[in-house]
This record gives C-alpha cells, structure tokens and sequence, in this order.
C-alpha cells in the first residue's frame, strides 16, 4: 500500500484536515478565525514545501489541497456586505488557490513556495495588526504544533 494510503491521505484525508480547521477555529471571534486559517494554512504551505524537497509528491498534493480546502473556506465565509474588502479578499483567496494548484508543475518550486508564503504571511500579519496582535512574534496556539504532526506525517510512527 502508498505511503500516502497509510498515511490517512487522499481526497477525504485532505478534507478532513483542511476542515478541521474549521472546527477548531469556530468558537472564536471572525476575525481570530481568520488568524488562526491563515496560521494553519501556512503550515500546510511548510509541510508541502518541505514534501517537495523531500521527493514525497504525495504528501506534497495532500498539503496542498488542505490548504485549498482553506482557503475555499475562507472564501465562503466573506460577507459580501463589506464591499470592496469582501472582493478584493475573494479575488487574493482564489488567486492563491490557482497558485496553489500551479506550484507543483514549475521548474522553480521552493522559490514559488516562499513566494506564496510571504504573501500568506503577509495577510496574516495584516489581520493580526488589526486585532493588535503582534505579527512578528505571536501566533494562534495552532501554529506551535508542528506542521507534521498537524497533518499526520509523524516520522516516528514506522509504516507498516
């Protein structure tokens, strides 16, 4: 069986990660929610970065499509009542969804990996300077746990 298979991977598998997110993220106010997304779905973005270093194509996609399941989320959850702020987030979601999609077949990978990165980041840290939350220096508690364990790629478990 795939390494991906033992992993819990797949499109269910990436579902279940992408929307966990959610559930986790919904007792709290929108605009942490949106904080706390933005945190995981930069951890998705590590953990696919670091697959493709790796070789590990698999991983690599499930990664990917956790944080399109994010992203959609994301999306989904703008109220259309705020204007231009509302569109102009849409069209950054789903640009960053094509992106996503694109990454795996450029030439220059890990450069456009960071490229995404920084642009997440980039809106992360601006909805943290809204809430006061310092962007260099602290995150949602969801960004401590390892992006690995986060998504099932716990290296010390064997495969059997």
């Amino acid at each position: 069986m795939p390494a991906t298979m033992t992993r819990g991977y797949g499109a269910y598998g990436s579902y279940r990660h992408g929307a966990g997110a959610y559930q986790t993220a919904a007792s709290q106010p929108r605009v942490f929610q949106n904080i706390r997304l933005l945190d995981e779905l930069l951890q998705h973005l590590q953990v696919a970065s670091k697959a493709d270093r790796d070789g590990r194509q698999g991983d690599e996609y499930a990664a990917i499509e956790s944080a399109v399941v994010i992203l959609r989320g994301l999306n989904a959850m703008l109220d259309k009542r705020q204007g231009r702020v509302a569109e102009n987030l849409g069209k950054t979601y789903r640009s960053l969804i094509v992106a996503l999609h694109g990454v795996c077949s450029m030439i220059d990978t890990q450069n456009q990996y960071g490229r995404l990165y920084r642009s997440v980041l980039e809106l992360r840290n601006a909805w943290a300077s809204i809430t006061g939350l310092s962007p260099a220096n602290e995150v949602s508690e969801m960004a401590a746990i390892p992006a690995e364990q986060l998504l099932g790629l716990d290296e010390s478990r064997e495969e059997g």
